[in-house]
């Protein structure tokens, strides 16, 4: 569970952190496919070379309170999941009760479109499936829908390779 390094040490009653007393409650839970898992410096579930690291780092300097940043942050995505995927996620474990930031920020859509070949209603639908599932189990959350990034096909066919989306992250700083 991508949850599980997060909710492990999270008091059910206040919803604050304990055990680890220096780590601040997650104010924001991005949720999504590959380019949120590449914000934790992973791949399909691995840590692999320099430009996954250097993406955890700008995450971690932007998104964790003990590197100075105003929120705390966790990313919860896996590199190729699709709307039904991440339902599923939420469905079994990945929002317990005891997890509950105010803000859910949402990147889906873009490999329903282009893996999945889903009609763009389809796709609408998924979403605002997975906005329902949070608003039911968590109904005073603010959900964030992020717009979908501009695509061309995917380079790698079916299965999305990380060289798809590298060159997205180049410049930053």
């Amino acid at each position: 569970k991508l949850i599980a390094k997060y909710e492990a040490t999270t008091d059910p009653i206040t919803g604050t952190f304990g055990g680890d007393l220096t780590r601040p409650a997650v104010d924001v839970a991005f949720l999504g496919e590959s380019l949120i898992e590449e914000m934790d410096g992973r791949w399909l579930g691995m840590t692999q070379g320099e430009h996954l690291e250097s993406l955890a780092k700008i995450f971690n300097k932007r998104f964790q309170k003990s590197a100075g940043a105003a929120l705390e942050a966790v990313p919860l995505g896996i590199a190729g999941d699709a709307s039904p995927n991440v339902l599923w996620r939420l469905l079994h474990g990945e929002m317990p009760e005891s997890f509950s930031p105010p803000v859910w920020w949402l990147s889906l859509g873009m490999n329903d479109l282009a893996r999945m070949q889903c009609s763009e209603e389809v796709v609408i639908m998924g979403i605002l499936r997975v906005v329902e599932e949070i608003r039911l189990r968590k109904p005073d959350a603010k959900i964030v829908i992020n717009s979908l990034l501009p695509m061309t096909d995917q380079r790698s066919g079916a299965f999305p390779l990380q060289n798809d989306y590298k060159d997205a992250f180049r410049d930053i700083p």
